[in-house]
């Protein structure tokens, strides 16, 4: 399945970490989407969050490539956030994030 509109990337998101934690049901995913693209951040169970992120964040960069590469092909700025329910990360965190990947993005074209 590829990816065309802004919620289909949610979903495709949500298939994959679905097949990769020990608890599915837990996962939420919120979308925001902006001139500057489109953000998706994942709360899942503080158990799966190591499943998720993987070894030295081998997994996460993987599903970030796929997502990515689907809005690439449809000129959309996709990119992902892990939320640590442990940690206090504000706003200006995730602005920063989605600054960064616009950086990249135009960077590969």
């Amino acid at each position: 399945m590829v990816a065309t509109t802004k919620s289909e990337y949610k979903e495709l998101l949500h298939n994959i970490l679905r097949g990769i934690v020990h608890y599915p049901d837990d996962i939420e995913i919120s979308e925001r989407v902006d001139n500057m693209g489109v953000l998706l951040s994942i709360n899942a169970n503080q158990e799966d969050l190591k499943f998720i992120i993987g070894k030295e964040g081998s997994m996460i960069g993987g599903i970030r490539r796929i997502i990515k590469a689907c809005g690439l092909k449809n000129k959309s700025n996709v990119s992902i956030k892990v939320i640590d329910p442990t940690s206090n990360q504000g706003i200006k965190d995730l602005k920063e994030e989605l600054k960064d990947s616009l950086q990249t993005n135009e960077e590969t074209k």
